[in-house]
């Protein structure tokens, strides 16, 4: 059996198998490249996720539309200890949790469909204790607008009709 012509060795194990992995693609184990925020940036993609294997450290996970530039490394916008990496259309990255998309991506991943967004940076500002924070905004393809707004009047429905007291007796 050790010289089984139908049996591949694979090089980076020990191990003889009867599967031919050579086609197989890699998967993206590791935190996601992480998208960082600038003037004038924006980026597409279909929000997947909510990465909480880091209570400090939660991000939202996108697959991505376009190609994009993202980083590896150190999320510390003070350092340079990050590398640049270019993220391809249907590969995933991730994004800080910022305040101003926090309710809405939280609606994205309650609905019962896939959510393709583009979020702009508009600009950077301050808070009135001085605070840096990004001013965003938030745009969805005309049948996603479509589908969430519907999605969204069966749930207020829903929350009405649970919110009523009810007429029997």
């Amino acid at each position: 059996m050790a010289n089984d012509k139908s049996k591949t060795v694979d090089p980076t194990a020990t191990e003889t198998t009867n599967v031919d992995y050579s086609n197989w693609t890699e998967e993206q184990i590791n935190f996601a490249p992480y998208w960082k925020p600038a003037p004038g940036k924006w980026f597409s993609g279909t929000l997947t996720d909510v990465d909480l294997r880091d209570p400090k450290f939660i991000r939202y996970q996108f697959q991505s539309l376009e190609t994009i530039e993202c980083h590896r490394g150190p999320g510390d916008e003070s350092n340079d200890r990050h590398e640049k990496v270019m993220v391809h259309a249907g590969e995933k990255f991730s994004i800080s949790v910022y305040k101003a998309l926090e309710n809405i991506f939280s609606d994205y991943l309650a609905v019962p469909f896939p959510v393709q967004v583009r979020v702009d940076v508009i600009r950077k500002d301050k808070t009135a204790d001085g605070k840096d924070f990004w001013k965003l905004g938030a745009k969805v393809p005309p049948d996603t607008s479509k589908k969430l707004a519907e999605y969204r009047k069966a749930k207020a429905m829903k929350g009405a009709a649970k919110a009523r007291p009810s007429l029997e007796g």
